[in-house]
């Protein structure tokens, strides 16, 4: 697993290092090479309460995948339902959000 420059993951929660971890064993899998962690509790998210202020949220690079999709659909699968898995335009944005707090 990489970072991108500037990306800190000091204050992540221990499901988000998780989701990392997972993310990274996915992208071995399928792309052949290690994750590169794009955003954790860094800059600035569109969302005001984002998780990522909270520790809880990571963005993945997608460069080296083939199929974006289904990258997106395996982490949704490894990670179960208490994780929020969102492909968006250049990256893969997840978070924590235990069911049981939906």
């Amino acid at each position: 697993m990489r970072t991108k420059a500037g990306v800190d993951l000091r204050t992540l929660s221990a499901e988000a290092w998780y989701a990392a971890h997972i993310a990274d064993q996915v992208h071995r899998n399928i792309a052949g090479r290690e994750v590169v962690i794009t955003s954790a509790n860094d800059g600035k998210h569109q969302v005001e309460r984002s998780a990522h202020y909270r520790g809880d949220a990571i963005d993945v690079r997608i460069w080296y995948v083939p199929d974006p999709q289904a990258f997106a659909d395996r982490l949704r699968e490894d990670l179960g339902a208490d994780y929020v898995v969102l492909l968006e335009s250049d990256h893969i944005h997840i978070h924590w959000n235990p069911a049981s707090a939906r």
